[in-house]
């Protein structure tokens, strides 16, 4: 991958391409984009169909969109890299379709709650509900999968954030956990294990899969690592 700037310096604000999860959530990224915003970024939300297609599908999609920015700028972002943040499966779509186009002018990549190699929660038989609100991307999803073992490696300038508080009762997953390690952490859907990578930087926060974006502090988190290619020091209410 091909990076405009140094991580050894702040990097000059440009635009940002969000990419969200398995399910398009309204606002879901309202945070985000508005500390982005008023650090000077220019940052663009990308809707695509992640829970009616396989992953495969998503990463061909957003690659297309890809593409598509790359030829209406005729090649030329005018020296300025155009910056990723990922959420969930995003993120995984992200890093292939990125990795798939070496000379893109790509910065920083933020991946939020990325299952980097899958997620323990989907072993075994799939029910009936989760194949029907997951689609074809749900068993992309699992550990092991064919997807998941052949993901590239990320771009150097890569970060991740992930959660390790698990959701509430409310939530399915709180349910299916009991029956799981109780003590393998994770944020209520992607174990906190299988969000690391070997050499990019990490940082875990408290909050669940399902809030992790709603956060201020994540979201200073982002624009931190946009900015500089470094984590900012993360603050107690948010580590």
């Amino acid at each position: 991958m091909e990076s405009c700037d140094s991580l050894s310096g702040a990097a000059p604000a440009g635009r940002v391409i969000v990419v969200h999860g398995l399910f398009f959530v309204p606002f879901q990224f309202v945070v985000v984009l508005r500390a982005l915003r008023r650090a000077g970024f220019e940052p663009s939300l990308v809707r695509y169909a992640g829970n009616r297609q396989p992953a495969a599908e998503s990463v061909r999609e957003i690659g297309a969109f890809l593409d598509r920015e790359w030829s209406a700028s005729n090649g030329d972002e005018g020296g300025v890299p155009v910056h990723f943040v990922g959420y969930s499966l995003g993120a995984l779509a992200l890093r292939s379709a990125l990795a798939a186009r070496p000379g893109f002018p790509a910065g920083r990549f933020v991946m939020i709650a990325p299952p980097n190699h899958g997620v323990g929660l989907l072993a075994g038989p799939l029910p009936a509900v989760a194949r029907r609100c997951g689609g074809p991307a749900i068993a992309d999803l699992r550990e092991g999968s064919d997807f998941v073992r052949t993901l590239p490696p990320p771009f150097p300038g890569s970060g991740i954030i992930a959660g390790d508080r698990p959701a509430t009762m409310l939530h399915p997953s709180w349910w299916l956990r009991r029956a799981l390690d109780p003590d393998d952490p994770h944020d209520g859907t992607v174990e906190l294990r299988n969000t690391r990578l070997p050499d990019v930087p990490h940082v875990t926060v408290h909050h669940s899969h399902t809030t992790i974006c709603w956060s201020p502090a994540v979201a200073g988190l982002v624009r931190g690592f946009l900015e500089s290619g470094r984590f900012p020091p993360v603050a107690a209410t948010a580590a």
